[in-house]
C-alpha cells in the first residue's frame, strides 16, 4: 500500500522549495528555485508514468540545464546599472575638504572616508575644496569647486 503516489511527493518538494526560497530568502538567490525547477521536472515524469529512476534522472538533467541558467538570470538582474548604487544625489553638489586620514589624503563623504584623486591625476592638496565626481571603487574622483563652477557656467 502506497502512502502518496510519487506525483505528490514532487509536488510537495517543488512547493516546498519554492515557498523556502520566496519566504525565508526573499526569491533572490535562484538555487532553491532551481531545486523547485528539478522537482517540478520529476513531478511531470512521474504524471506521464515514468518509472522512478527516469524521475530521478530527469529531475537531475533538468537540474544540470536550470541551475547555471538561473544563477545567471539572477546574477545578471542583480548588477543594475553603472549608475545605481553610489550616485547619491548629493554626491556633485556637497563639496568636500582633502583632508589627511591614517596618512593618506581623501574626503570625508557622509561621515565616511574615502581615500581621492583628482579626475585629471593633479596632485592633491591637503585643505583643498572639492567636489566628487564619482567612485572608482572606494576611491573617490575630485575635482576643484572652481572648475566644477566653471564647467557647469559654460554648458550653458
Amino acid at each position: 500500500m502506497e502512502f502518496l503516489d510519487p506525483w505528490l511527493w514532487w509536488l510537495l518538494a517543488a512547493l516546498a522549495l519554492l515557498i523556502i526560497d520566496l519566504l525565508v530568502i526573499g526569491g533572490s538567490g535562484g538555487f532553491l528555485l532551481a531545486l523547485a525547477v528539478m522537482a517540478f521536472a520529476g513531478l511531470i515524469a512521474a504524471l506521464v508514468g515514468a518509472s522512478l529512476v527516469v524521475q530521478m534522472a530527469t529531475a537531475a538533467v533538468t537540474g544540470i540545464v536550470a541551475l547555471p541558467v538561473l544563477l545567471w538570470a539572477f546574477g545578471a538582474m542583480a548588477k543594475g546599472s553603472p549608475e545605481t548604487g553610489n550616485d547619491d544625489p548629493r554626491l556633485r553638489t556637497t563639496p568636500a575638504v582633502v583632508t589627511e586620514h591614517n596618512g593618506q589624503l581623501g574626503v570625508y563623504f557622509l561621515g565616511d572616508f574615502f581615500p581621492a584623486r583628482h579626475t585629471d591625476n593633479s596632485a592633491l592638496v591637503e585643505g583643498e575644496e572639492v567636489l566628487i565626481d564619482h567612485f572608482q571603487g572606494i576611491t573617490a574622483m575630485v575635482r576643484p569647486v572652481n572648475e566644477a563652477a566653471d564647467s557647469s557656467t559654460n554648458g550653458k
